[in-house]
């Protein structure tokens, strides 16, 4: 009887816990709605031949400050692109309800393996959640907090929602933020429709660590991580080997 009575008063304190966290989760987005929404933005400048019509434009240069971003909608992104980002990042987002407790309980027992933080176990929505409204310390309030705001974001915002914002917040190295930016700086490609397979992957590779994955500055090291993206999005059903196979070969 006493084990049933401690059983049900964990359950009744777990269930309080869940509940706090949640409201604080809609209270830090309620107020601060403002972030989510708003991101520096490059000014392009474009140059036309005189008595030129409009699709005749060139950009010939871009101007900002701190951050060189380009926004761009989830329509303008290829199917492809996002599947890389899902498959590398984040393979059951469109399942979960902003944290994968699965990938969680899965981070844990690595890290407890190796005795040290082998593995985050972040969803996209908890690293939209860190980049928009948190400091990177590693913390246990911190992560309880990321996880609260990404199951408001989850509750808020459609999953197509969730990844424009994402893939137009994150840093993608050599002073890049966003996917267009980055397909720019990269591989000067401003129509994301027009990167190749080989490229989704490098792309997709580069936010687990901008600098060391840079196909400029480590062209060797983002070929191996490129080769990881690649075969996730085998394994999740994205492409078929002989896609993966052509893509890996460049």
């Amino acid at each position: 009887m006493g084990s049933i009575i401690a059983a049900i008063v964990a359950v009744i304190c777990a269930l309080a816990v869940y509940i706090v966290v949640i409201m604080s989760g809609f209270k830090i987005l309620d107020a601060n709605l403002d972030k989510i929404d708003t991101a520096n933005e490059s000014t392009l400048i474009y140059a036309m031949e005189e008595g030129g019509k409009e699709s005749s434009a060139t950009e010939i240069s871009k101007i900002y400050k701190g951050e060189n971003r380009e926004s761009v909608s989830i329509k303008d992104v290829p199917e492809r692109l996002k599947q890389a980002f899902i498959a590398t990042e984040d393979r059951r987002f469109n399942e979960h309800a902003g944290v994968d407790f699965w990938a969680v309980g899965r981070a844990l027992v690595k890290d407890v393996v190796h005795m040290s933080a082998v593995e985050g176990g972040s969803t996209i929505t908890q690293q939209l959640a860190k980049n928009v409204f948190l400091s990177s310390e590693k913390t246990a309030f911190r992560k309880g907090t990321e996880m609260a705001i990404a199951f408001a974001l989850d509750e808020r915002y459609t999953k197509d929602e969730i990844l424009e914002k994402y893939l137009n917040r994150i840093f993608f190295g050599s002073n890049a933020y966003g996917i267009k930016t980055a397909a720019k700086v990269y591989f000067g490609k401003s129509n994301l429709n027009d990167l190749k397979l080989w490229e989704m992957a490098t792309l997709a590779a580069l936010p687990k660590a901008p600098s060391r994955y840079s196909p400029l500055a480590h062209p060797d090291l983002s070929k191996e991580r490129r080769a990881v993206v690649l075969r996730l999005m085998t394994d999740q059903g994205y492409i078929t080997e002989a896609e993966r196979a052509e893509a890996a070969a460049v």
